[in-house]
């Protein structure tokens, strides 16, 4: 059991190393693609992402925004479009009638969300 139990943590921490490698990398060129050069107008896109990270789940996050109108910082439609991938693995417990049984979750999950609507002047 023990070597068992060390061959799936370092299969695990192996696909952690490479999947927040790879969104890392992609979180890394969109920076550097958000600090190009532009005219000095107000900036009508926007591209966010990030990263979650813990002993057992890994997440990432990368998004994109439009402001159409005068830009993100006046009131306009925005459509805004995100997406997350991530994986997870832990040990628990499943609760029967009878006996528990040990067991290990393991699994991958993904969310992807589109967003139209109008922003308005906020005045205090």
């Amino acid at each position: 059991m023990f070597t068992l139990g060390g061959r799936v943590q370092h299969a695990y921490r192996s696909r952690l190393t490479r999947e927040a490698t790879r969104i890392c990398l992609l979180g890394g060129g969109l920076l550097l693609a958000s600090l190009a050069p532009s005219a000095a107008q107000d900036p009508h896109a926007e591209i966010f992402t990030g990263l979650d990270a813990s002993n057992n789940a890994v997440s990432g996050y990368l998004g994109a925004g439009y402001a159409f109108g005068k830009g993100l910082y006046a009131p306009s439609w925005r459509v805004r479009a995100v997406g997350s991938l991530g994986s997870y693995d832990y040990r628990g417990t499943l609760f029967g009638g009878g006996s528990d049984l040990s067991a290990t979750f393991d699994g991958r999950c993904e969310l992807w969300a589109a967003l139209s609507a109008i922003s308005s002047a906020l005045t205090l």
